[in-house]
């Protein structure tokens, strides 16, 4: 290959940039189709050059001295103005480019751009000597350093690193239908490049053809999916970083030399401890995420591309706050299959996508996942597609492989957002205790295509389908003052929740849906894609949400013979059944158990959705139902207050300090258990603490009198015990508080003596 690059070199003729030709495009178009070489003088030349099918060499004098200030000092700059180099014509290994730094391209495309700094499609050229650095792609672009299509390139002595994809498209390099060929000899480094997924090498498998590689310098000796994807690597000369086996600590005033092993010593870059950090099944690693603002401005890059294994701890909603400054929208991607990743406590907010370039941005994307946790997460003036969305791809998976998510504890609060939970295409799911208040829809002039906006949250089906049993349950949710800003555009309809579940069971227990504005209806309950659809509505609020419908089924998603079967039984329904409207063939079963009657909440207009001490849906709950044989609703008596659960997400009794009522669940922390209860004279209580601090843990009366403190010290993070003996009090009832500085959860218990 070189001396066939040299001969040509010697007999062909030569253009000078900038002697003969101001610039390298300029001397491209000026030159001939074969043969010709263009030799660059050291400099920045801002511009995308397109070899147009001709078969040239173009080089610094780097083919002189082969010296990298050469390739330091002779820049091509893309100017944030598409692919830097484009080869799309045919070329073959003919084409030359050598001994160049490429930089600032952002790609080929329209609102998804590919290639930042090479396009390489349907072409073979030569690549030689070359550095590309600081490239980018947007959206769901593919390749920020480069990206080679239906191609067949020569790949030598080139450095991609620090380039970067928006999404999940390989911050490197990206292969689809490609067979390069990497130089062995003088091989390639392809290291800390970042993207949603694949930092540095993906392949698309579809296709035939994946290459092989041989790297000089890799991001880490040993590589995983985190890094590179779907190609096979020989060999490795050196990693670049090395591995650290343990929990690591992150700060916005941390640095990437410190260890990251202690409080004292925290890394800066959240990316960083991702790339460091090792773990597996056996030895799960938290990355804890200390008190202060995580914002680009700060240092820090998103998306995150999460690690099986590895969980995101902050230090409370009001501690850990990542703040996108309007600026990224993306926050963290699992598109990898990751299992058993957390993330807790922390704010997110201020992030934004153009809706006019891609509808479709999430906050918190995840592909093919299992044993996902969110919680104790604030979502807050964030403009996107969706907050969170988690789904499965393709129908070819094996069904071990389908998502499994739980949300928990988060507010969704004053988002502007097609939908705050986007939950469907076969996963199972639980969202417990979650509220979702104030959100909007977005506007776009795309909006024309969006016919329905969920502002809160959406069980969605997909024509993927798989027969194993998922669980689909929304529990103890919130979901009130979701507003409309439109005023009846066509096309734009705007609901609460959305439910389309197919065949597999929706069960929404104990939430409240009240005061949603929305220009269409409250809850909509559909059947698509030839299959059923069943929603069981128990114990929940459907309340003064726009009229003239709290829930439809609308008929224009019919097709066929499908049917949905809603099931409600001890709900508190504004107008009952005459705010119901079917279009289709709908199977419902009322129970007389469901009511109609003024909640009697708190303070409605300011968003306080608690229940005063006299309303009429205290102890009008259920502890068990069971319907089509499976169990919707078992409580144990130590989960609600009074002779039975209250209707709505708000348990009511009266508070400890001031006679407020209380959640059925906590913010950030967890009584877990209480074993055994009722107790005679000795119990053991497991607790769970998602924040290490002081914590007061005390026993109570229900006048709100301390009759025993448990604990009154300083407790580490996760699970903890202790075990009381009470000899001297009366029987009754008491009530366990636990207070920390990051939430408080309160639990009954009972004595019997």
């Amino acid at each position: 290959m070189v001396l066939t690059i040299t001969l040509q070199f010697l007999i062909a003729n030569t253009i000078l940039v900038p002697a003969d030709y101001p610039t390298i495009q300029s001397a491209i178009d000026g030159s001939s189709y074969e043969g010709d070489t263009i030799l660059v003088a050291q400099g920045t030349y801002v511009e995308n050059i397109d070899f147009n099918g001709k078969n040239i060499y173009v080089t610094s004098n780097y083919f002189f001295t082969e010296h990298d200030s050469s390739i330091h000092n002779t820049i091509i700059d893309g100017n944030q103005s598409g692919s830097v180099v484009t080869f799309y014509g045919g070329e073959t290994r003919d084409a030359v480019l050598n001994g160049f730094t490429i930089t600032n391209g952002s790609g080929r495309g329209g609102s998804f751009t590919h290639g930042g700094g090479f396009y390489l499609r349907d072409a073979s050229p030569s690549i030689l000597n070359c550095r590309i650095i600081h490239n980018s792609v947007r959206g769901f672009g593919f390749g920020g350093g480069m990206m080679v299509k239906n191609s067949s390139p020569f790949l030598s002595n080139i450095v991609i690193t620090e380039n970067y994809s928006e999404s999940y498209g390989a911050g490197g390099i990206f292969f689809s239908n490609s067979d390069a060929e990497m130089d062995s000899i003088n091989r390639c480094s392809v290291f800390l490049n970042e993207a949603g997924d694949h930092n540095d090498l993906r392949c698309n498998p579809e296709f035939e053809f994946c290459p092989s590689v041989y790297l000089d310098t890799a991001s880490v000796a040993t590589i995983d999916d985190y890094f590179i994807k779907n190609i096979d690597v020989v060999d490795i000369n050196i990693g670049k970083l090395e591995k650290v086996a343990n929990d690591l600590y992150v700060s916005p005033d941390g640095d990437n030399n410190n260890s990251g092993l202690t409080l004292n010593e925290p890394l800066k870059n959240i990316t960083y401890a991702l790339h460091v950090i090792e773990a597996d099944s056996l030895n799960p690693r938290v990355i804890h995420l200390l008190p202060g603002t995580y914002s680009p401005s700060g240092g820090q890059h998103f998306p995150l591309n999460l690690r099986s294994y590895v969980s995101l701890i902050g230090a409370g909603k009001e501690n850990t706050i990542i703040d996108l400054e309007f600026v990224k929208s993306y926050v963290m991607m699992g598109a990898n299959y990751e299992k058993d990743v957390t993330l807790s406590s922390m704010t997110i907010k201020y992030g934004f996508m153009d809706f006019d370039v891609v509808m479709s941005a999430t906050t918190l994307k995840f592909y093919q996942n299992s044993g996902l946790i969110i919680e104790n997460i604030l979502f807050e003036n964030i403009i996107s597609g969706y907050t969170i969305n988690p789904t499965m791809l393709s129908s070819n998976m094996d069904w071990q492989d389908y998502t499994s998510t739980t949300i928990r504890n988060c507010e969704f609060n004053n988002n502007t957002i097609l939908t705050a939970l986007s939950l469907g295409w076969n996963t199972d799911i639980l969202v417990q205790n979650c509220k979702f208040d104030s959100n909007l829809p977005v506007e776009s002039s795309e909006n024309d295509w969006v016919d329905v906006s969920h502002t809160s949250i959406t069980l969605g089906g997909h024509h993927y389908t798989y027969e194993f049993p998922y669980t689909r349950r929304i529990e103890n949710c919130v979901v009130t003052r979701n507003l409309n800003i439109f005023s009846g555009e066509v096309g734009m309809k705007v609901v609460a929740m959305a439910i389309d579940p197919l065949l597999y069971p929706a069960d929404i227990v104990n939430c409240t849906f009240a005061d949603n504005n929305c220009n269409f209806y409250g809850i909509s309950i559909t059947s698509n894609h030839l299959h059923h659809t069943k929603a069981r509505f128990v114990n929940c609020i459907l309340w003064n949400d726009y009229l003239p419908y709290e829930v439809i089924v609308p008929e224009d998603y019919f097709e066929g013979e499908e049917m949905v079967y809603l099931n409600m039984a001890y709900n508190d329904v504004q107008n009952g059944t005459d705010d119901f409207l079917f279009e289709g063939d709908v199977d419902l079963i009322y129970e007389n158990s469901n009511i109609d009657t003024d909640p009697l909440f708190v303070d409605a207009e300011n968003g306080d959705y608690t229940l005063q001490p006299d309303s009429p849906l205290i102890d009008a709950g259920t502890a068990l139902y069971i319907v089509d044989g499976d169990t919707v609703v078992n409580l144990s008596q130590d989960q609600y207050y009074g002779d039975a659960p209250d209707i709505g997400a708000y348990e009511w009794y009266p508070d400890l300090e001031n006679g407020k009522d209380l959640s059925l669940l906590p913010e950030s922390v967890r009584i877990n258990s209480v074993y055994p209860n009722p107790f005679n004279s000795s119990t053991t209580i497991k607790y769970q603490l998602l924040q290490a601090g002081e914590i007061n843990f005390g026993l109570f009366d229900i006048k709100a009198r301390l009759i025993k403190s448990l604990v009154n010290a300083y407790v580490g993070v996760g699970e903890h015990h202790v075990t009381i003996n009470i000899d001297n009090i009366a029987s009754g009832t008491y009530i366990l508080k636990l207070e920390t500085i990051s939430g408080i959860d309160s639990k009954k218990i009972i004595l019997m003596k």
